[in-house]
């Protein structure tokens, strides 16, 4: 599953709603803390516009990330310093890409730069490889 701008503002203002609607005692303080965190999802989301991806891995991600590279034909180039935790590459040579673990299942995508034709189609591609990704039972 695959959160994005919007989708993520409003399952983010759903979930503390949720929350504040559980936590009987004591309401001022839970209403203050819901309205904060709500203020702190809206500026993230307008200032970085990350992707939430749930139910898929760091790893399958960015493998996802450079499969949708390749089938759109966009050149795809690996920053030197990744580590396990943060990934980050070029695509097309426009925008910057960065994959960070959050937890074992999760991860956040932050894509920073210009978006040309290219960058756009790359990221439709990118969207529908990380929402068909399937977990395998072994």
């Amino acid at each position: 599953m695959v959160w994005h701008g919007r989708e993520a503002m409003v399952a983010t203002l759903a979930l503390l709603a949720g929350l504040v609607l559980v936590a009987v005692h004591p309401w001022g303080w839970a209403l203050a803390g819901a309205g904060l965190a709500a203020v702190a999802t809206v500026s993230v989301a307008l200032v970085w516009g990350p992707a939430w991806v749930w139910g898929a891995s760091a790893d399958a991600v960015w493998a996802g990330a450079a499969r949708a590279a390749s089938m759109v034909r966009a050149r795809w180039e690996e920053d030197s310093p990744s580590t396990a935790t943060r990934r980050r590459a070029r695509v097309a040579g426009a925008l910057t890409v960065t994959v960070r673990a959050v937890g074992g299942s999760a991860c956040v995508v932050v894509m920073r730069g210009r978006r040309s034709p290219k960058v756009r189609l790359w990221r439709q591609v990118f969207r529908k490889q990380a929402r068909n990704h399937v977990w395998r039972v072994r």
